[in-house]
């Protein structure tokens, strides 16, 4: 972790201290764990930053994508869908909440979640290959074909 990346921890950890009420304060300190490959100290900072503040949207979609990178699905899953609620990277949510629906093999809604999630440009093309890998999975190929040329198109 750089210097600077040390010195704002340092003062997320001062400013939390200093008003224990503020989520994004908790929020913005787990972000730079995250960011320092400690994932668990990440998740509990987003935990205790949607204990002070069950809307802090961001928080939900930190925790479930870290969740799901932990292989926590179903609590992955439940933070994810809260993210969406909140509105917040929501495209983001909707591209976990896919993987973890065609890990299930619900394949039709993750194919909806996909759909939502290729509205991101920096996801658009993995959101179409995860489409297409679906409708391999339901075994209709000519979709499939479809969304693989879409995917290289894009």
């Amino acid at each position: 972790m750089s210097d600077r990346h040390e010195e704002a921890l340092k003062e997320y950890l001062l400013l939390m201290k200093m008003d224990p009420t503020k989520a994004q304060y908790v929020y913005k300190a787990g972000e730079l764990f995250e960011e320092r490959d400690n994932a668990q100290r990440a998740v509990e900072f987003y935990r205790k930053a949607i204990e002070i503040d069950p809307k802090h949207f961001d928080s939900h979609y930190r925790l479930g994508r870290s969740l799901y990178r932990g292989k926590h699905s179903i609590e992955a899953k439940l933070e994810l869908e809260q993210a969406i609620e909140g509105g917040t990277s929501r495209n983001h949510a909707f591209y976990y909440l896919g993987r973890i629906l065609k890990e299930n093999r619900d394949y039709v809604a993750a194919l909806l979640a996909f759909e939502k999630s290729q509205r991101e440009e920096e996801l658009k093309v993995k959101s179409l290959v995860e489409r297409g890998s679906c409708y391999m999975s339901l075994n209709s190929l000519d979709r499939a074909v479809v969304e693989s040329s879409n995917a290289q198109s894009a």
